[in-house]
């Protein structure tokens, strides 16, 4: 029998991409200790770039969560985002401007405009929300 490395089809399963940094977590509450995780080739990896056979074995279980991070954009790559008045809208991301880098912490970046579009009901309910200024 073939020795086979399952961990890309585990990061698959838990929908991310080897290399994508994670914040894992258990009871909806995210683990502060050595947050963001990312799988590699070998196994899953805290940001010491340690190996967590542990913490892989409880993420499997379904005893930890995986919560994705908000996607950013590189300098000047396209992203999509929902502006305050509700319409879609385009930019080029830069960390230069207080637009681009508030959208990015409010997770207000997408890829696309299909994206966008996908999550756009939350984003505008979040904008919407007094639950930002408190």
């Amino acid at each position: 029998m073939e020795n086979q490395n399952i961990i890309e089809e585990i990061a698959k399963m838990k929908s991310v991409e080897l290399g994508e940094p994670f914040i894992l977590g258990s009871d909806g509450e995210p683990s502060i200790k050595n947050n963001p995780y990312q799988f590699g080739k070998e196994g899953l990896f805290d940001c010491n770039y340690d190996e967590c056979n542990y913490m892989l074995i409880e993420l499997i279980k379904g005893n930890k969560t995986i919560k994705r991070r908000f996607w950013k954009p590189k300098k000047l790559e396209t992203y999509w985002y929902v502006d305050i008045s509700g319409e879609e809208a385009f930019a080029y991301f830069s960390d230069e401007s207080l637009l681009d880098v508030m959208n990015y912490k409010l997770g207000n970046c997408f890829r696309t405009a299909v994206e966008l579009a996908d999550n756009k009901k939350s984003i505008l309910s979040m904008l919407k929300s007094d639950e930002l200024f408190k």
